[in-house]
């Protein structure tokens, strides 16, 4: 609203503005102004994309609500109290001051609940060098994939510390396991 106003109001005074400052008592619409629309949820994100549209060079800061005008009315502020009220009428004082005078707004972005929630999702393939075509059943394959196992074991330890000799249970157990962990959707015939 306060963007579409203020376009009118340029559009229609012929007065030439150095620059503008637009003021929000809200931080999270504050925080919403200093994030890239396409990380918001849909209604803001198109909120958010008009105002930076329409508004693209102005300043956005933090007005206090106890200085904001606009909160007078929601305070239960009576029609003859309006009238009487300075701050209705002018605004805050220092508003009138040079802008260095201005209360310096909090500059740190609080938690926008609106953000997206983006999921990623990621794929992996396995594609074997294994010819399983050329192995007659799972046991036999079992043995083979755990004399691999054992060899890059032992590639990895001193060699009086490798194992030698037959395959042991547990070495069998091991092939199996790393071959359902690794060859999932493979087929045996």
């Amino acid at each position: 609203m306060l963007t579409i106003l203020g376009k009118v109001v340029y559009e229609n005074l012929d007065i030439t503005f150095d620059s503008c400052t637009y003021w929000s008592d809200s931080t999270i619409v504050l925080g919403w102004l200093k994030t890239s629309p396409s990380l918001l949820k849909t209604f803001v994100c198109n909120r958010v994309a008009e105002i930076q549209e329409i508004a693209p060079n102005i300043k956005w800061k933090h007005i206090s609500t106890k200085t904001n005008p606009a909160d007078l009315l929601s305070r239960g502020v009576t029609p003859n109290e309006l009238l009487e009220s300075n701050l209705w009428w002018h605004g805050p004082s220092w508003l009138s001051e040079d802008s260095t005078v201005w209360p310096i707004s909090n500059e740190s972005t609080p938690s926008l609940p609106e953000f997206k929630v983006v999921t990623k999702t990621h794929i992996s393939t396995c594609s074997s060098s294994f010819d399983f075509d050329k192995y007659s059943d799972l046991s036999k394959m079992e043995r083979i994939v755990a004399y691999c196992l054992r060899f890059k074991n032992n590639s990895l330890k001193p060699r009086e510390e490798g194992l030698t000799g037959p395959l042991r249970a547990a070495e069998i157990k091991g092939a199996f396991f790393w071959f359902n962990k690794n060859c999932p959707k493979c087929v045996i015939h």
